[in-house]
């Protein structure tokens, strides 16, 4: 019951965070606003639950589905083009690793196991994990990760609706008036949907209902990509493949939808539910004791100026793939962004910016960073 009241609890969080930003007209409502609430309220010291481990496989397992259902036989012959722009992300990543990482080692005095993963974009978790397999000091490594990962989720939104989407004349989902109003329009369909749903509650219609092979079959067949999905999912994070619940789910449903077996993507409503979860386990990062070692190490200005330095230099990348590829400068801007794997395809999938390219940019960046990270750290400097 300790699960389902937690659940319950952040639930009301990210539809309260979620409403309070469309109300008050920020970008990305759905991400940011649960993120916002939810870390603000623990900071503060209120108890408010973490979210459950089970949470983050699956929206990678939903987010994987959902760009899978929107890949056909047309979009796979466009994985060449996405060769050669992420070979550029790639060289980017590991030039900023041996940089910042000379930088702060010399200058901020810290052990080279600490200095490279502090630099790395390769996500939070990722970094977390090689960071409990070394002996780097993990405290400051998730200070690091979590600040770049909160400055680009804070960051880019604003930037895409002041500058990009002004610039290319491109719609997005969230962050205008319209676009709020449809996103509180959408909770309240979903309320009164819930509330029709609990007033003609009857256990025994609803059973006599779905128990019938007319009703079997056809939920049979919509559930079963998304079942095949998850079990891919689950193998490629067994085979230790970096972010694999969402590949794998996002390989099998890519598998299904050019073999012609019936994908149906995702309901804007479920995308919406998706990206406030992300919210939800980005402020798990938001805690006092996270922020303590920035009081005695002296490493906030270290901090501050490696962050601006990691977002600048993807801006520039994202300039230089637009340009040489020829690719939106939007889908750019979130193919060279320096956060999770998770966080920046559920932003290219709100942007409507090519989710299949930014995630299989991110893909071949951390797969780069999987293998190359631990032979630097066997030979630091």
């Amino acid at each position: 019951m300790d699960i389902v009241t937690d659940l319950l609890v952040l639930m009301l969080i990210a539809l309260g965070g979620w409403v309070l930003f469309s109300m008050l007209h920020l970008p990305t409502p759905s991400l940011l606003g649960p993120m916002v609430l939810a870390g603000s309220l623990r900071f503060l010291g209120f108890p408010v639950p973490f979210s459950p481990a089970f949470l983050t496989p699956l929206i990678q397992i939903v987010l994987g589905y959902g760009i899978g259902a929107r890949i056909d036989r047309h979009n796979i012959k466009e994985l060449r083009t996405i060769v050669l722009p992420a070979l550029v992300v790639i060289a980017w990543v590991i030039s900023l690793v041996g940089t910042l990482g000379i930088v702060l080692t010399r200058g901020a005095g810290l052990d080279p196991y600490t200095a490279i993963l502090s630099s790395c974009t390769g996500g939070l978790p990722e970094m977390a994990v090689l960071s409990a397999a070394t002996e780097a000091n993990i405290s400051i490594v998730v200070i690091m990760q979590s600040l770049r990962l909160l400055a680009t989720i804070v960051l880019f939104p604003v930037i895409f609706e002041k500058v990009v989407m002004k610039k290319n004349a491109l719609a997005v989902e969230t962050g205008t008036t319209g676009k709020n109003k449809a996103a509180l329009a959408t909770l309240g369909l979903a309320w009164s949907r819930l509330k029709q749903s609990i007033t003609a509650f009857n256990i025994t219609k609803m059973l006599q209902f779905y128990c019938r092979p007319s009703t079997l079959l056809p939920v049979a067949r919509k559930l079963a990509p998304l079942a095949a999905a998850s079990l891919g999912g689950f193998i490629f994070s067994r085979l230790g493949i970096p972010a694999g619940f969402m590949v794998g789910s996002m390989f099998v449903t890519i598998l299904l939808s050019v073999l012609g077996i019936g994908v149906i993507a995702p309901s804007s409503v479920v995308y919406g539910l998706i990206v406030a979860g992300v919210g939800i386990t980005v402020s798990d990062n938001i805690t006092r004791e996270t922020f303590k070692p920035l009081a005695s190490s002296g490493l906030l200005l270290y901090i501050v100026l490696s962050t601006l330095l990691i977002l600048a230099s993807s801006i520039l990348v994202a300039y230089l793939i637009s340009r040489i590829f020829k690719w939106s400068f939007a889908t750019g801007f979130l193919a060279a962004a320096p956060g999770g794997f998770t966080t920046i395809t559920t932003l290219a999938i709100a942007y409507k910016q090519e989710p299949f390219k930014v995630s299989m940019t991110h893909l071949c960046r951390l797969m780069v960073i999987e293998a190359v990270i631990p032979l630097l750290l066997m030979y630091s400097w």
